[in-house]
């Protein structure tokens, strides 16, 4: 009889073994079956929102189209840039009025409600903008001090720089850059030494990083001019 006993409290405790490595693995099943989900769950929730967001974004679109194409009283601005500074062009009293030569501010939609989201957008008129391949320093001066760079010596290395990358000589100006500057950095590259084509092709220029070209949330970057 002692031996009987014997056997059987040795199979409850594998018995009880078994049971337990079964929890262990039916915990770590559950475990990583409730992160699975979690995964799951966020990366719908991911792709749900992008997809809102590009509707969004294509609604923004389609409805500044339809202000443009609709008679309304936007306009271009100044053509000779009076409206550098974002302020209307000041007239004296009793002056003509020329009606191509009216400035006008560029409209802004802020916070547009459209289904779960919102829109903002604003209306430029590419043209009105300064022709970079065609400016002189000074402009170019003036809109460096217009998008906040205080630097006096910051502004003559971007406007001398801007200006050695467009023409066609390999001299550089008191401040400029040319071939010799652009080797020097890693990666080196050459400097065009030819018309702008594209204004991400400003952020190759000495002096010009993305704050100066792109801008910041307070204040205009370069392509905003």
């Amino acid at each position: 009889m002692m031996k009987i006993f014997k056997l059987h409290t040795n199979q409850s405790g594998i018995a009880l073994m078994v049971v337990l490595w079964v929890l262990v693995l039916l915990m770590a099943l559950a475990t990583e079956f409730a992160f699975s989900m979690k995964g799951e769950v966020n990366t719908t929730r991911n792709f749900k929102e992008d997809i809102q967001t590009y509707h969004l974004a294509k609604a923004g679109i389609h409805l500044a189209m339809a202000e443009i194409l609709s008679p309304s009283s936007f306009h271009a601005l100044h053509r000779d840039f009076g409206l550098i500074l974002g302020a209307p062009i000041k007239r004296s009293e009793g002056a003509p009025t020329d009606p191509d030569k009216t400035a006008y501010r560029s409209p802004t939609r802020q916070e547009i409600q459209f289904g779960p989201g919102v829109i903002t957008y604003s209306l430029e008129d590419e043209n009105s903008k300064i022709p970079i391949n065609k400016t002189t320093r000074d402009i170019l001066v003036k809109v460096l001090t217009t998008a906040g760079i205080e630097s006096k010596e910051k502004k003559d290395i971007i406007a001398d720089s801007i200006l050695d990358w467009i023409d066609p000589d390999k001299t550089h100006r008191l401040n400029g850059a040319e071939n010799d500057f652009y080797q020097s950095l890693i990666p080196p590259y050459f400097a065009k030494n030819a018309p702008i084509e594209s204004l991400d092709e400003l952020s190759k220029i000495r002096g010009i990083d993305e704050k100066i070209l792109y801008g910041t949330n307070q204040r205009k970057g370069l392509i905003n001019f």
